[in-house]
Formats: structure tokens, C-alpha cells, sequence
């Protein structure tokens, strides 16, 4: 990985004197004669650092600033240097006044001597583009072969997470991704990094790192999210206006992200945590623990961590439920109808279905729930917007840890209590009996009330862990809306969390199937009130 610099000026002398004479010092070189040649290079190529003569449409015109023009139009993620034979305090001070815009990192006279532009060209790396060309870089996966991955094969690894499929952008990202995380750790010599999950549905990925010097040993561990650089940047906004302020026991702290042109990362440092490198997600936390465990970590990451967004609810305000998880979930009626006819054509288009093994009709939730709508005087609050159990890190001594800010913001107050029952019935359980899963979803849409009694019981004992944790976590959503009892605005949310799995295909089509079921005896119950 090399130094890469945009070089720009009319004059071929210029030009070729400098290529040669940076090239000699190994930095890489992209020369341009004129403004439009410097955009070609910087669509075409990663870009770290810009040099560019303030003149470059005509010496003779004193009103000539086409340099600067251009600087303002470059991404501000590259610093710029401005060098000129025609040195003026004005142009100086909007090349680096805050006032016009700060644009240039520096703003050098032709006259001087070359060191000085070398000097800064080195400065402008070591204070403002601070990537760490040495970093040394292993990834520890469990891969069949059992071997680890190092440098450029651990981030062609870890690119898999974004989803590139074609090959040039692959080759092209894989070096970006290379200088995020060379970036996030410019003060360690080398790192490495376990992936925290599998792959989601998203394309961000989330990985445990460890930083360290050769003489200094091992630096605490540290959580890693990384993807397209708009996501990484609307989260880290979505974290200072809604998550910082208000999460409250062990909280999740953001560092100052690092971007490349297409890509960005963050590290999230949990505050607190013992020891982050046994942390896991809630999904693998609940597949190994105890009901009891479970109800305790839940307690404490709605009642405690993130209680404060809950209980700012405001007065009620009236919603259309309909619309905001449309919205939310990007789930409107096309996607629905064509993720339907996808996976199970025998079903488009028809208003009752059935279910092998299931000696009655069903309502076709697809067809029903066209041109619904759902008004109610209910609460709005900050929420997380994504609570699935991949976004949930648990450490060894149970505590929660909330991560992936994304879609942070203001919604309908029992958004992230849905979106949490329906991961864990369509992701964790591994039963298909479609004549058991239907007596457990019966029994999850019986109540009329949140405090109405409702039971359960299985010899399958992985849905009496599901139905007793869903129980618990009912309860803890009622807190938050009482004195209001009626469950049916539970129901609304989680009806579109439940219809929205249909979307995804890589789920088993067992798993599918169990969320149409899930969905249709929602939509019975709805139907009757």
C-alpha cells in the first residue's frame, strides 16, 4: 500500500519535475493538467492527499482561483495542499481561514524551496490523513483448513460482509477497507480480529479487535463496525443525537470514525466491560443460557440501558401504525407480493391459504393487510430502530450492550420490543412442527389484554424457553405504555416484523413458512376487533 497523491498543474514541467521527484520518495503519483483531468483521477482512483496550483486555467488573469475552486469541490475526507507563483494574502486567507471555509491544509509559495513541500506533504499524512501503512494485520476465523488469515487476505475476507459482487469493486474496496481499519488503529503495530457473528442481512459487518505494540503487548479489545461510509456516517450522527445522551448503565461509547472515499468504520468501547473479547450476541447468548439468565439481561437493558428513551414518551400522539412500519421496514405491498409469489406461489394472490399438516384455512396475511390502516393515539419515543439479537452484545457477567445505531431514532414505543419477539421466533428455534408451532403461536395471540394470563406447554422444550422469555418480554413493553392495557397495538408492530421475514430467502423455508402462519393468526385476531 503506498502514499497516493493528486497532483495538479498547467504546466507539464511542473508536473513531470514533481511525479519524478515524489515517485523517488515512494509516494504514488497522479498528475493532471487541468481541473477536469484531476476529477477523471479522483472517480478512477482512491485518492489520499491533493496538491494543486491555485492557477490553472490562466496565469495571466489575476481573478484566476480555479485552484480553490477546485479544492472545494474534492471530498473534504482529502487534505489539500495549495501551491502557487502567485502568492497573495487574500488568496492565502481563503485557502486557509476558517472564515472562507478552511479549505487547504496548507498554502505554499512556489518560491520556496522543495523540502518545504515535502516537508508538509509528510506533515499533512502524519496529522491529517493518518493511516497506518505499517499496521500488521491477522484474522482468526474457523475456517475448515483452521489456518488464519493475514494483511490483504483478511480484509478480502472481511469484505464479504459488504456484499460487492462485482470483481473490480471488490479488489478496489478490499484496499479501502484495508485503510479504515489502518486508520481506526494508527497508533498500534499490529491488530487482530475475530468476526463478533455471521454475516447479517445489512452490509455492515461487526468484529472484535485486538490492538498491540511488540514492546508494550496486548491494548484492550475493541469492537469494530465497518461498511458503506454513508451508513457508517448516518450512525455516528444517529449516536450523538439520540444514543449518547440518554443510554444510561454501561453505556456504548462511539470513538471518532475513520472514512475512505466509499467506506467508513467506528469503534464501539464498552464502558465497563471486564473483558469484551468473551462478549458474544444475544443469539448465541441464548442458546446457551437459562430462561432466568435471559429475563435478567432483558430486565436490564430495557429497564436500565436504554430505559431513559421509553420513559421520555411523551404525551400520545396520533399514529398510523400502518405506515410507520412500512417505513421502518421498507416492507410496502409490491415487496411483500413478489417475496410471496417468490417462495410460495401457490399462495399469491389467494384471500384464505393452508398449511400441510393444518386441517383448516387460513388468511392470507399478504392479501389481508393490502390497504390497512391502523390509526391510534399512542406513544412516540427514541428507539433503536433495529433490535434484532445481532445488535444485542452480552459480556460474561450478563450485562447488555446495545450496538448498530443505524436506524436510531423517533418511532412507535413498542417498535423495538416487536422487532425482538419476532428474531427470536424466526431466528433462534429450530422446531418446523408446523402442528406445535401453531398451538404456540395460538397461544401468543390469545390475549386481549397485557396482563391477561396466557399459557403454554410443549414437549418441545425449546418453545417453552421462547414462549416464557416472549411472556417476559410482553411484560416489560407494558410497562411503558401503562396505565394503557389493550395489547392490540403489540399485535400491529409485530405483525409487519412477522410479514417482513417472508422477504428475506436465505431464511429456511420452514422458518418462512412459520412467520406466514405467525402472521395469518395475527391477522384473525386483528380481523375480530
Amino acid at each position: 500500500m503506498q502514499k497516493r497523491i493528486l497532483f495538479v498543474d498547467n504546466e507539464p514541467s511542473v508536473l513531470d519535475d514533481w511525479k519524478f521527484n515524489l515517485e523517488q520518495k515512494g509516494y504514488l503519483v497522479f498528475p493532471a493538467g487541468s481541473p477536469d483531468e484531476a476529477k477523471e483521477w479522483l472517480k478512477k482512483e482512491r485518492i489520499h492527499l491533493a496538491v494543486i496550483d491555485l492557477k490553472l486555467c490562466d496565469h495571466s488573469n489575476k481573478d484566476d482561483q480555479s485552484g480553490l475552486e477546485l479544492a472545494e469541490e474534492i471530498d473534504p475526507l482529502i487534505p489539500k495542499i495549495i501551491l502557487t507563483g502567485f502568492s497573495s494574502p487574500e488568496t492565502q486567507r481563503m485557502a486557509l481561514s476558517p472564515r472562507y471555509g478552511g479549505i487547504a491544509f496548507d498554502y505554499i509559495p512556489k518560491m520556496e524551496p522543495p523540502s518545504i513541500l515535502i516537508e508538509t506533504i509528510e506533515e499533512a499524512f502524519n496529522k491529517e490523513i493518518k493511516i497506518n501503512f505499517n499496521l500488521k494485520v491477522r484474522l482468526e476465523e474457523k475456517l475448515s483448513s483452521g489456518t488464519h488469515l493475514e494483511d490483504e487476505k483478511a480484509f478480502e475476507f472481511l469484505l464479504d460482509a459488504i456484499k460487492v459482487k462485482d470483481e473490480g469493486e471488490k479488489e478496489r474496496l478490499k484496499e479501502e477497507l484495508g485503510e479504515v481499519f489502518k486508520k481506526l488503529f494508527y497508533s498500534a503495530e499490529k491488530i487482530t480480529i475475530s468476526p463478533l457473528s455471521s454475516r447479517g442481512y445489512s452490509k455492515t459487518g461487526v468484529v472484535l479487535v485486538e490492538p498491540g505494540r511488540v514492546n508494550e503487548g496486548i491494548f484492550a479489545s475493541r469492537i469494530v463496525k465497518f461498511g458503506p461510509r454513508k451508513d457508517i456516517e448516518r450512525e455516528s450522527k444517529n449516536y450523538n443525537e439520540h444514543v449518547k445522551p440518554f443510554l444510561q448503565l454501561r453505556p456504548t461509547e462511539i470513538e471518532e470514525p475513520s472514512y475512505t472515499q466509499n467506506l467508513g468504520g467506528m469503534i464501539y468501547t464498552l464502558a465497563g466491560s471486564r473483558n469484551p473479547k468473551t462478549i458474544c450476541n444475544f443469539r448465541e447468548y441464548y442458546g446457551n443460557s437459562k430462561v432466568e439468565d435471559i429475563k435478567t439481561t432483558l430486565k436490564e437493558l430495557f429497564k436500565e440501558t436504554c430505559g431513559m428513551w421509553y420513559q421520555n414518551r411523551g404525551n400520545k400522539i396520533d399514529m398510523e401504525l400502518s405506515e410507520h412500519y412500512k417505513k421502518q421496514l421498507g416492507c410496502d405491498q409490491k415487496k411483500l407480493d413478489d417475496a410471496l409469489k417468490k417462495i410460495f406461489s401457490e399462495y399469491k394472490g389467494k384471500h384464505l391459504i393452508n398449511f400441510p399438516g393444518l386441517n383448516k384455512d387460513f388468511l392470507n396475511p399478504v392479501v389481508w393487510i393490502k390497504d390497512k390502516d391502523f390509526h391510534l393515539s399512542t406513544f412516540s419515543c427514541r428507539t433503536h430502530g433495529d433490535l434484532n439479537g445481532k445488535n444485542i452484545l452480552v459480556d460474561e457477567d450478563k450485562h447488555p450492550w446495545l450496538i448498530d445505531f443505524f436506524r436510531t431514532g423517533y418511532g412507535h414505543i413498542l417498535r423495538d420490543f416487536v422487532e425482538l419477539e419476532a428474531d427470536i421466533k424466526f431466528n433462534y428455534l429450530e422446531t418446523s412442527n408446523i402442528e406445535t408451532l401453531y398451538e404456540f403461536e395460538k397461544s401468543l395471540v390469545s390475549p386481549e389484554q397485557f396482563d391477561e394470563p396466557y399459557s403454554f406447554k410443549s414437549p418441545i422444550e425449546e418453545l417453552n424457553k421462547a414462549f416464557a422469555i416472549i411472556q417476559d418480554l410482553r411484560s416489560l413493553a407494558h410497562s411503558f405504555v401503562q396505565p394503557c392495557n389493550d395489547i392490540y397495538e403489540y399485535y400491529i408492530g409485530l405483525l409487519y416484523h412477522t410479514i417482513n421475514m417472508i422477504r428475506y430467502p436465505n431464511i429456511k423455508k420452514e422458518r418462512l413458512r412459520h412467520a406466514l402462519l405467525s402472521s395469518s393468526l395475527i391477522c384473525e385476531k386483528l380481523d375480530k376487533k
